[in-house]
């Protein structure tokens, strides 16, 4: 959902699925990926990081998570005030803090995974 605010092209949204579709094919499945505007600098590429950190981290602590058909709501329809009011709430990281202060900083060779 962070990625709306840095990502603005929602026609390669609209063309390669909504969020957390996925079509079955032959060799396995497609699913839904960030698009290559995440890798347009390091910041990105930590706040990509540090959102998959959060989002496991929440799901071992069993922490509320964003709402789930509002944030596809928000993705699949490219609405940004949706996702920032979303962030907000649920005091996502955002790359404008400074990285080594962010509270999702974690160590991930023992974080806790679920299997």
């Amino acid at each position: 959902m962070v990625s709306l605010l840095f990502d603005s092209d929602s026609n390669r949204r609209s063309l390669y699925g909504k969020a957390g579709a996925f079509r079955l094919q032959p060799w396995g499945f497609e699913y839904r990926s960030l698009s290559s505007a995440m890798m347009a600098s390091t910041t990105l590429l930590e706040t990509v990081y540090n959102q998959i950190i959060t989002a496991v981290d929440a799901f071992n602590r069993r922490r509320s998570l964003p709402d789930a058909t509002a944030t596809q709501t928000a993705i699949n329809n490219s609405d940004i005030e949706l996702a920032k009011k979303l962030i907000e709430r649920y005091n996502l990281y955002l790359p404008e803090q400074k990285f080594k202060e962010s509270r999702f900083v974690t160590n991930t060779i023992n974080a806790e995974l679920p299997w």
